[in-house]
């Protein structure tokens, strides 16, 4: 990772694979935040995590790389948009997701500088079940970093079972917290609708080696039926 630093930004290259590189602008230094209109929360949309990493270099794999042209992907929760982004270049249709219009002006920010067309934008909060309504399914939805606690868990929960195709999946990366309250609720909440649930360790990345991330992979029944 190398990063150049100005007045109020960073700019952060990923190294994803040994062919893909992403350049983010990111925004460490910001002293206020923007609410999302809907709930009043702010959030940590500004800077890359190492879960979105981990979570990149996953889909970039070879295994998977190569299922992702022309499907049809939200992500979800969508950060400086580095998931999205490698995503896109990886031939995906990309739709992005997050209650911070801020988040979303970022993401459009850094399609551009990846000389990437800007992604398709939903200014959306998953706590609001009439609004998860009116957006369209999706075959794969991606989230990282989104399960930190209950109340996020249940707006995750919900949008999946509200814009998942059925047959669809999720892969959804959450670190190893000291507290699990929030993946606790999810795993719960999902098997407790009958989705098929499995994890999986990832290795977050090089800096922070010695910690790890949760990857939870879930189906939706091929005859499942978004909730109303």
């Amino acid at each position: 990772m190398t990063r150049r630093r100005n007045e109020t930004k960073v700019e952060r290259t990923y190294q994803i694979t040994a062919q893909l590189a992403v350049t983010l602008t990111e925004i460490p230094r910001r002293v206020e935040f923007p609410t999302c209109p809907y709930c009043g929360d702010g959030d940590y949309w500004h800077v890359t995590w190492p879960t979105s990493v981990a979570l990149a270099r996953y889909l970039a794999a070879p295994a998977r790389r190569d299922t992702l042209a022309g499907k049809q992907v939200l992500v979800i929760g969508c950060g400086t948009g580095l998931e999205a982004i490698v995503l896109a270049k990886l031939g995906a249709v990309v739709s992005v997701l997050d209650h911070i219009p801020a988040a979303l002006a970022l993401v459009v920010q850094n399609c551009g500088r990846n000389q990437l067309q800007p992604v398709t934008l939903h200014p959306c909060c998953w706590r609001d079940a009439r609004a998860l309504r009116r957006l369209p399914a999706y075959e794969l939805v991606i989230g990282s970093d989104v399960l930190y606690d209950p109340m996020a868990a249940r707006g995750v929960t919900r949008l999946l079972t509200t814009v998942l195709k059925p047959g669809g999946t999720a892969f959804i990366a959450d670190p190893l917290r000291s507290f699990r309250t929030g993946a606790e609720t999810f795993v719960r909440l999902m098997t407790a609708t009958g989705w098929q649930l499995t994890s999986q360790w990832l290795r977050r990345s090089a800096p922070a080696r010695t910690s790890r991330t949760t990857l939870y992979l879930l189906a939706a029944s091929a005859f499942a039926r978004p909730r109303k």
